[in-house]
């Protein structure tokens, strides 16, 4: 055994089936609470963005390589996956695919991230952080940013335990194979598979770790020749610093209240800084602790580089607010975590504030609906051979399916 690696517990026949039914419980509960907060998804499924303007048309034009097509420099497998799976379902519910099959996802990975193998405690509080923080809802829902929740499932199995069945080991594969595929998150997440392999010095990790180098070489081609937007305004380091903390960390426990510039710098730097100081004091009983803040602090390096956050209105508290999701959830997950190696009053003061947060972000905890741009209508034009311009959300997007494509069966 490594130094510094605490075992854990042996669990008898009775303490798994418990687990199960506990993990089983608060993954039906975090799909429940997203289907309530987004709720004219479940009862109206239109299209958003990226899944009918690519995702839907590409799959109804192209049969070849579709699964490894990639967009914006990185390749998208699971919903290359979904949008396949269209191709073979009344075009009258495809809306239905794009936006139910993610919420199963979801779900999936509220369940996964509760492994008795992970070792950092919190994780309960973490698998119901994807469903409670506050945020702006894009990312729940759609097939096109679905990425950003699992993510964090490919971060977590990057500090799980070996494991010790076949079962095991065939769902780490499978799951680090199409995680590793879908988004850009492989690349922050390869040193955490680098550094896991050192720290168990066994032949499961270090193959894991060459999966994951696979996964990032099977995307480098697509991540190196892209190129974000230029922009040619200087860097301000400090104006970026205070919009990343307004919306990640801030926005956690005040919802929707702007703080001064000033106050947001500091806490870009305050928090972060206390939170490794307390992690690395405590690194024995917070396995993988340190490793989720490294994957969320190069995710959030990474999308600087690409959105140039410095260029942000600090007022704005919506637009790009899937950039802010899973580092929202990490952050929950780190706190929930030291909370459990805190005192019995530590936790009360944070339990208190965590009601405090929801109370504050409760008048925004149910989504508004989006209007009804009767996608039936559209099908059926569509199912004709017509030439439409369909609309969908958010407002103003739009796509056009061109009439003489192969029938939809």
């Amino acid at each position: 055994m490594a130094d510094g690696i605490v075992p854990h517990p042996i669990l008898t026949v009775e303490d798994r089936a418990s687990e199960g039914k506990r993990r089983l419980l608060i993954a039906v509960a975090v799909m429940a609470i997203i289907a309530l907060r987004k709720y004219d998804s479940v009862t109206h499924p239109q299209f958003w963005a990226e899944d009918g303007a690519m995702f839907f048309i590409e799959a109804e034009r192209t049969t070849h390589w579709l699964l490894l097509s990639p967009y914006q420099g990185y390749l998208h497998l699971i919903p290359r996956f979904i949008a396949v799976l269209g191709r073979n379902i009344p075009l009258i519910w495809a809306p239905a695919l794009y936006t139910w099959a993610p919420l199963l996802f979801t779900g999936a990975l509220a369940w996964g991230i509760q492994s008795p193998r992970v070792p950092l405690p919190g994780k309960a509080a973490a698998a119901l952080a994807v469903a409670l923080v506050p945020h702006t809802g894009e990312v729940y829902f759609t097939t096109c940013n679905l990425q950003w929740i699992l993510a964090i499932g490919l971060f977590a199995l990057a500090i799980i335990d070996d494991p010790s069945s076949w079962p095991q080991r065939f769902g780490d594969i499978l799951s680090l194979a199409v995680l590793g595929l879908t988004g850009p998150f492989i690349a922050p997440a390869l040193p955490l598979f680098a550094w896991r392999a050192w720290r168990l010095r066994s032949a499961w990790s270090a193959s894991m770790a060459l999966l994951a180098a696979g996964c990032l070489a099977v995307q480098a081609p697509a991540m190196i020749a892209f190129r974000p937007i230029p922009h040619s305004e200087p860097l301000l380091i400090l104006h970026g610093a205070a919009v990343i903390a307004q919306r990640m960390i801030l926005s956690v426990v005040a919802d929707h209240i702007r703080f001064p510039e000033a106050l947001c710098a500091a806490t870009f730097f305050v928090v972060p800084g206390a939170l490794a100081w307390i992690l690395w004091r405590r690194r024995p009983r917070l396995t993988g602790g340190l490793e989720l803040m490294m994957a969320g602090a190069l995710t959030m390096a990474a999308s600087m580089y690409k959105m140039r956050f410095d260029t942000w209105n600090l007022d704005d508290l919506y637009n790009g607010d899937r950039y802010m999701f899973m580092q929202k959830v990490l952050l929950v997950w780190l706190v929930a975590a030291i909370a459990s190696t805190c005192g019995v009053a530590v936790r009360r003061v944070l339990a208190v504030a965590a009601v405090s947060a929801f109370l504050i972000s409760a008048p925004r905890f149910v989504f508004p609906p989006y209007p009804d741009l009767h996608w039936a209508s559209y099908a059926k034009a569509i199912d004709r051979g017509e030439t439409v311009t369909v609309p969908i959300i958010p407002a103003g997007s739009k796509f056009t399916y061109r009439g003489g494509l192969p029938p939809h069966q």
